[in-house]
């Protein structure tokens, strides 16, 4: 139950990397991005990385402009055994209604995501120019215009293993939308109802 006007609801880090586990983070805010927590690297020093690593967290109704639980710049987070639920992204342009990555890259590890949502692209994750990992995740009834569950866009280099989306929707890309120069690996994964 956090809000602030501009970024990390709950936290904000810039070229830091914490280790939360088995945390929860409900209801926070912020007007611009990461009603939940933030990370950048922006005004660090070279070679600086805000890598958080999450370990069984939850991340539940949090709302921001966009990457409503948390939105990375640049950085390296890590997510294991963690569930984003019913997290919003508002912006009418907002990406991300769970986590937003630019020029970042990002480990998924057995995450679950359901009922995230934002009205551009991608209900649960949405990426500009990122390297995300995605290993054994569940994307279930998240909703966007583009990319229900996952937004690509600009040179992505994703990598999907053994995921199952279902039930997502979106007006294009119904489980994921990819778009400008994506070259996604894409294996053992189940395409349900999307």
């Amino acid at each position: 139950d956090n809000g602030v006007a501009k970024g990390g609801g709950a936290a904000l880090f810039n070229g830091a990397s914490p280790t939360f586990r088995y945390c929860t983070f409900i209801n926070n805010f912020a007007t611009s991005s990461g009603g939940g927590v933030h990370c950048d690297d922006l005004h660090v020093p070279p070679g600086v990385k805000c890598s958080p690593v999450f370990v069984r967290c939850v991340f539940m109704d949090n709302r921001s402009g966009f990457g409503a639980a948390l939105p990375c710049d640049d950085g390296d987070p890590t997510f294991a055994q963690c569930w984003f639920t019913n997290n919003t992204a508002e912006m009418s342009a907002g990406l991300g209604g769970a986590v937003f990555l630019a020029w970042a890259s990002g480990t998924f590890l057995e995450c679950t995501f359901t009922d995230n949502s934002a009205p551009r692209g991608g209900g649960a994750i949405g990426c500009i120019a990122s390297y995300p990992t995605l290993d054994g995740c569940l994307f279930n009834d998240n909703s966007a215009t583009y990319g229900g569950a996952i937004w690509w866009n600009l040179n992505v280099l994703p990598t999907a293993t053994n995921c199952t989306f279902s039930g997502n929707s979106a007006t294009k890309g119904g489980a994921i939308y990819s778009t400008n120069g994506i070259r996604a690996q894409i294996v053992h994964c189940t395409f349900n109802v999307n």
